[in-house]
């Protein structure tokens, strides 16, 4: 999907189902979170933000500067560190960009069961909340 569409795709939805529109960024959010940990695994340090300003959902991996590597999916090196963030020190946490593009078919679908259990969750809670009065 491109990235324009997005934005538009939650608009469209968030007016046609009656939803809060950040409900549904948070289901994507979580969405893209979850596609992420089944393709890279549960240790992964995964931050996923929707991006307003150019309608983009980020995915940033985060990995711990240390001296010594024992957990190389979690800690960088001070050497790479420097090369992303010169001012780094130990013990510092850096972020990288990471492509979901990358992430396949079997993270495509749990990403897209995630969002579409948040939908429904959503649309009842909205249904529920319309005739909650009468």
């Amino acid at each position: 999907m491109q990235i324009s569409d997005i934005k538009r795709v939650v608009e469209q939805v968030s007016k046609d189902k009656g939803i809060d529109r950040d409900i549904l960024i948070k289901a994507l959010e979580e969405a893209l979170k979850s596609a992420a940990r089944k393709k890279f695994g549960n240790k992964l340090d995964v931050e996923v933000r929707y991006n307003e300003e150019i309608g983009e959902i980020e995915i940033f991996q985060f990995k711990d500067v240390a001296d010594e590597i024992t957990e190389p999916d979690l800690q960088i090196s001070l050497d790479e560190g420097r090369k992303l963030d010169p001012e780094c020190e130990i013990g510092d946490s850096l972020g990288t960009k990471m492509d979901a593009s990358t992430f396949g078919r079997i993270a495509a679908q749990s990403a897209k069961q995630v969002i579409i259990q948040k939908i429904k969750d959503a649309e009842k809670d909205a249904v529920y909340s319309n005739f909650i009065d009468r």
